[in-house]
């Protein structure tokens, strides 16, 4: 048995049912615009190839969607229910028209149907978008306002990072680092807690846009890069969150490089009254093509079985689009529809759900 796996699902609030629920990041966002996006951001020397984000990561389009619901409705459990991904979601991407039109000296952002309206190639990815939601194939819950650090961001902008630059007039956000502390993606990261109170405004913002577009509050949280300070819990809350990811044990920064060890047992409330759950079983089949990915997964699944968990999978959309390359659509869905025969072969009477219904 894997030793930190059997650590991690030792504490905290325990069930006797079987059940698997999935926890997909990074739906809504915009990484790579295009493969062609990619070689310019290679030819104006970005590390693209370093990470298997840089290297396919992409909006999905109708053909990712698509795919994936055949994969998602191809099995069901006892109660006829299919397995449902928890998509963590942006409410916006950056408008990158918008700031070249500013000459590159303002960071403005556009709303996720904006998104989906104004690519080329993508026309009906939003309607499908929303017929998985009507088919409970998907559910969106808030991932944050944008997939990137506006600090970051704005810091480039103002000092016209020439790597910034590029990336924005590839109408992308890829393979850019870290600026002191901060990744280029992790939305709540900072280097200076002063920083954390745009972040309040930006989460705020983000809600009320998720609530604009999907027609109810968010539910479930996961920060991009789970950065997010704890200060900012209580506004998660109070604004309809109920329940939010994290590792068991979580180094939180505190500014200028210091950090405080805190401790969230699975399914146990925060200080806040957050419900506190973390993701026990991990199924990455882009990370590494060599690695056995359903086998390895079925071993955690059979670890949180025994120690009285649900089997939370954390993957990413990564994982499950093709529109830079189609192999790596096909591969992903392929090692699914495995995982989803293998799950319900060997435990017959699992049950698939969402993690936000499971613990109250």
């Amino acid at each position: 048995m894997n030793f930190s796996s059997i650590v991690k699902n030792l504490p905290g609030w325990r069930t006797k049912k079987k059940v698997i629920c999935f926890s997909i990041d990074d739906f809504g966002n915009i990484f790579l615009n295009s493969k062609q996006a990619r070689n310019e951001l290679e030819k104006a020397g970005l590390p693209v190839n370093q990470t298997r984000f840089s290297r396919f990561d992409i909006l999905e389009n109708s053909d990712d969607l698509l795919g994936l619901y055949e994969v998602l409705s191809s099995v069901r459990d006892l109660e006829g229910r299919n397995p449902c991904f928890t998509a963590f979601t942006m409410s916006a991407n950056i408008n990158f028209e918008a700031i070249e039109k500013n000459n590159f000296t303002k960071y403005e952002y556009e709303t996720l149907p904006e998104t989906f309206a104004k690519l080329p190639g993508y026309e009906s990815a939003w309607k499908h978008w929303q017929e998985g939601v009507d088919k409970n194939l998907i559910v969106p819950e808030f991932h944050g306002r944008e997939h990137l650090n506006v600090n970051f961001l704005e810091n480039g902008l103002r000092e016209k990072n020439p790597f910034v630059i590029a990336n924005l007039k590839n109408k992308s956000w890829a393979a850019l680092g870290y600026f002191g502390k901060i990744g280029f993606t992790e939305a709540y990261s900072f280097n200076k807690f002063t920083e954390v109170e745009q972040h309040r405004e930006i989460i705020l913002d983000g809600l009320k846009l998720f609530k604009s577009i999907f027609g109810r509050n968010a539910l479930h949280f996961n920060a991009p890069g789970a950065r997010e300070h704890s200060s900012l819990h209580p506004i998660l809350f109070s604004n309809g969150i109920k329940m939010i990811d994290s590792d068991l044990i979580k180094k939180e920064h505190q500014g200028d490089g210091r950090f405080k060890t805190l401790y969230f047992p699975f399914g146990e409330k925060t200080k806040s009254g957050l419900i506190s759950v973390f993701r026990n079983c991990v199924f990455e089949p882009s990370l590494a093509e060599n690695r056995d990915w359903v086998g390895s997964c079925l071993k955690e699944i059979d670890i949180a079985f025994k120690l009285g968990k649900p089997a939370n999978i954390t993957s990413h959309r990564i994982n499950f689009v093709g529109g830079i390359e189609q192999k790596n659509r096909d591969e992903g869905l392929l090692q699914l529809k495995n995982l989803l025969t293998s799950i319900v072969k060997k435990w017959p009477d699992v049950q698939f759900d969402v993690m936000r219904n499971i613990i109250k």
